[in-house]
């Protein structure tokens, strides 16, 4: 941390993004989804609220005695 704090220093902190920064590419193989496609699948909510529910309802719960 002192070491990037005396670079950042001396360079300036623009130059010292700049010369530590990574190029990064696509983190995935995967290609992205079409527009159409992601608004069909994200058009209606997902209600989730009967199945939150019921998975509550089944949980053990402890009694203090």
């Amino acid at each position: 941390m002192a070491d990037i704090m005396r670079r950042s220093i001396k360079l300036g902190l623009p130059q010292l993004t700049q010369a530590v920064a990574v190029k990064a590419g696509r983190v995935t193989t995967v290609d992205p989804l079409p527009a159409e496609e992601w608004h069909r699948c994200y058009a209606e909510p997902d209600d989730d609220g009967e199945l939150i529910r019921a998975r509550m309802a089944g949980q053990v719960r402890k009694v203090a005695e």
